[in-house]
């Protein structure tokens, strides 16, 4: 996989970003690591009432969009039945 690619898979190199609302991580901002695991979006079976969302959380996603990178990432909600899987 490359550093910026749209979809993570397992074996993907990425760049390791700090939490933009509280930093949490910003001592290893740039660092690369490799996935290993993808986790599930949603447990198994689960039914939620409403799915929040964020998005354009990193400048990657802004720009791959043709987006401006907001000062704050988007929040928005979707319907549950479009969780698949």
């Amino acid at each position: 996989g490359q550093v910026g690619s749209s979809i993570p898979i397992v074996g993907d190199t990425v760049a390791l970003v700090p939490n933009p609302l509280t930093q949490e991580g910003a001592d290893r901002a740039g660092e690369k690591a490799t996935i290993a695991q993808l986790l599930p979006a949603l447990p198994s079976g689960l039914k939620p009432p409403a799915i929040i969302c964020v998005g354009l959380n990193y400048k990657v996603h802004a720009a791959e969009v043709g987006l401006p990178e907001p000062k704050y990432p988007v929040i928005f909600m979707k319907n549950p039945s479009a969780a698949t899987g």
